[in-house]
């Protein structure tokens, strides 16, 4: 559970977009590092769903390019700006209040055409470049 600032999610959305281009452009390199956090990164009863700031956090930790650094930088310290507070339960110590849908397994994938679905009415995947980044990883299972 968290409360959000929501007058700063342009920002972070600004940021995010930056960084999964960044992403995007070092995936061919990097694939499995990336896919490695993704599978260490909080999720939550449904494994498609991550706390995006435990996946950034972690990319940054691993140090898998220097290229990204700065994006990965600035989206954390937007989500820090955005969050007002956070609660968790001991079953997710990595929580930090904001999730987004990043499957990693290809039997998932399909739950991902449900969040593109216009008349659903989720903007997000359509007007940042998250949906090509999900794309680009490919859920390539090692």
């Amino acid at each position: 559970m968290s409360a959000i600032q929501t007058d700063g999610i342009e920002t972070v959305v600004e940021n995010l977009d930056e960084m999964c281009r960044n992403l995007c452009s070092i995936l061919c390199d990097h694939y499995y590092d990336i896919y490695s956090i993704r599978t260490r990164a909080q999720s939550f009863y449904f494994r498609w769903i991550v706390d995006i700031y435990d996946f950034i956090y972690r990319c940054l930790q691993n140090n898998i390019d220097p290229s990204t650094e700065n994006s990965l930088r600035k989206t954390l310290e937007s989500l820090e700006d955005v969050i007002v507070a956070e609660a968790h339960g001991s079953e997710y110590l990595n929580a930090h209040g904001l999730t987004i849908h990043f499957p990693y397994m290809r039997m998932d994938c399909e739950k991902y055409e449900f969040y593109m679905d216009t008349s659903y009415g989720l903007d997000f995947s359509l007007n940042t470049f998250w949906d090509n980044f999900l794309r680009c990883f490919d859920y390539k299972e090692p």
